[in-house]
């Protein structure tokens, strides 16, 4: 299993859409039991799909079992701080 460290930076999954603006997509981000939806501008999204991409991220903390990330972007229901668990992310994101 990955030990992740504060100040990692890791690429989490999410999908797109286009944004309201040019320079920007429109993302979901399925994290570890919520959805958390908004805008990224597209320099911070790696495209792999015509619908799939991941997004740089940057790990604020760990304690225990659970993982506080730093999601660059404008967010509808976070201020691009959420929590996920160490198995989670074995799971879902790959380092930078």
């Amino acid at each position: 299993m990955k030990a992740y460290e504060t100040g990692d930076v890791i690429e989490i999954p999410c999908s797109i859409e286009p944004g309201a603006f040019i320079g920007e997509y429109f993302v979901t981000i399925r994290l570890d039991g919520e959805d958390v939806s908004g805008f990224v501008p597209r320099g911070l999204v790696s495209v792999i799909g015509e619908s799939e991409a991941y997004i740089s991220g940057t790990i604020e903390r760990v304690l225990g079992s659970t993982i506080t990330i730093r999601i660059p972007g404008s967010y509808f229901t976070t201020t691009g701080i959420a929590d996920i668990s160490q198995q989670w992310a074995q799971n879902n994101v790959r380092i930078a």
